[in-house]
């Protein structure tokens, strides 16, 4: 789940660990693919973060409106007009 400037990760037993966000900003629209969950943030900015809780964030010169992890291994990112790949 998600909340300002962080997210977080529940384990079966209900175990929450939280994961703060590189550049703080809030998740918003997710993709998966490639073992990673995929986000885009409101920092104009996408991220991963993998099973073990790394985030990783990638900034954006626009703001994502939408996020796709595509069958060609790319992700896929929309926003201020243009539609971006990103090869991760």
């Amino acid at each position: 789940f998600r909340a300002g400037g962080e997210m977080a990760r529940s384990t079966p037993d209900g175990e929450i660990t939280s994961l703060p966000l590189p550049y703080g900003g809030e998740p918003e629209l997710f993709a998966t693919g490639l073992g990673y969950l995929w986000f885009s943030d409101q920092k104009n900015a996408i991220g991963r973060i993998d099973h073990s809780g790394t985030i990783e964030e990638y900034p954006l010169l626009v703001s994502p409106l939408g996020i796709a992890f595509g069958a060609d291994g790319n992700v896929w990112v929309a926003g201020g007009g243009y539609i971006v790949r990103f090869h991760p």
